[in-house]
């Protein structure tokens, strides 16, 4: 299979804002189906330094990603209503060999961010609200 030209082209502005700061950064965007899918396989860890934001277009019909990855990856999961971050999971490195695929609904973006970001950012279960920025 052949993979997209790595860093994505698009990038976006997020701001989190958890009651007590604010913080504004840039990250990297997948936003059409196949970068979404692509995600971030075909990387290593050195050039994983920003987090890449899955912006979906239609948050309520399934988009799927391999999640094959060959560091550890944060995944910061944000409630379509309202801009919380109502999940954050922790997807270890893959020690076997093979597509893994994984599927998300519901949510406006999913943030995937090197691990100790969001303690870094102090991101915490719904108390952070997160706005993305046309960049």
């Amino acid at each position: 299979m052949k993979h997209l030209a790595i860093p994505f082209q698009d990038s976006i502005e997020l701001t989190f804002d958890n009651r007590t700061r604010k913080k504004s950064l840039v990250c990297e965007l997948a936003s059409t189906e196949i970068e979404i899918f692509q995600s971030l396989c075909y990387r290593n860890a050195k050039d994983f330094k920003t987090p890449l934001v899955l912006l979906f277009k239609n948050p309520l019909i399934q988009s799927l990603s391999m999640i094959g990855y060959k560091f550890d990856v944060e995944q910061i999961f944000v409630n379509i209503e309202t801009g919380v971050v109502n999940k954050i999971y922790t997807i270890y490195k893959s020690k076997q060999s093979g597509l893994f695929i994984q599927g998300y609904s519901e949510f406006s973006m999913v943030i995937l961010a090197p691990v100790g970001f969001c303690n870094k950012y102090s991101i915490e279960i719904l108390k952070t609200k997160i706005n993305a920025h046309s960049k």
